[in-house]
């Protein structure tokens, strides 16, 4: 069975605390439903699978399809396909590329330290990429400590008092995250980006991976502030 379709609202908008820079994320699944995607909100970006995509992302545990599940909300299936997605969430394994994210986190890491050293190429896109990799570094770390949590600057602040790393990270978070969404979306009224910033991102991202690689095979138990 691998006919119909359904749209599953996440994010944000899903949780309820969008805010001008927030995108409307939609995940579809199935066959094309353009009468249905037209009623969609303008500017709503849709993440397009097919279930048998789907099914295979489910088999491995996926964060993003947990992040579905763990904040999502149905607005629409067809009749033929009515259940399927939730009955596939619902099951979902242990996610199981914890090490390869963190070998390609580091690589990502490797990569902008040699660019901040040398100051060359272009300083929005490093500080745009150091604050993506910062984010899916905490969403990992945050999961491997059985505290999930997929918001813009969330889990940064979670994992962040988790691994008692500088409170200072978590602080200064959004306003590098702001960068990678104004850089995004072409806006100049966001915050301005130096060479001495990535530098110090830089390190703090080493630091974020270094407690990721301690904890990639938890078998301790959280702080006592953190149960």
């Amino acid at each position: 069975m691998n006919g119909g379709s359904c749209l599953w609202l996440y994010g944000s908008e899903a949780r309820g605390d969008s805010d001008p820079l927030s995108d409307v994320d939609v995940l579809a699944v199935g066959t094309q439903n353009q009468r249905i995607e037209q009623g969609l909100p303008p500017g709503a970006v849709v993440s397009r699978y097919s279930w048998t995509e789907v099914e295979l992302m489910a088999s491995t545990g996926s964060l993003f399809l947990l992040h579905v599940k763990t904040e999502g909300k149905c607005l629409y299936e067809s009749r033929d396909v009515k259940g399927r997605l939730a009955r596939l969430l619902g099951d979902l394994p242990e996610y199981k590329y914890v090490a390869r994210d963190l070998t390609g986190f580091r690589l990502v890491a490797d990569d902008v330290e040699e660019s901040a050293r040398q100051e060359e190429g272009d300083l929005y896109f490093e500080s745009s990429l150091i604050a993506a990799t910062i984010r899916h570094a905490c969403i990992l770390a945050c999961y491997i400590l059985r505290l999930p949590c997929f918001g813009r600057t969330e889990p940064v602040a979670r994992a962040v008092a988790l691994l008692q790393l500088d409170p200072q990270i978590a602080n200064d978070f959004f306003d590098l995250y702001r960068v990678r969404l104004c850089t995004e979306r072409s806006k100049d009224d966001g915050p301005g980006a130096t060479w001495q910033q990535v530098r110090l991102w830089s390190s703090r991202l080493q630091k974020v991976l270094d407690e990721l690689d301690r904890i990639k095979n938890w078998e301790f138990s959280l702080p006592t502030h953190a149960r």
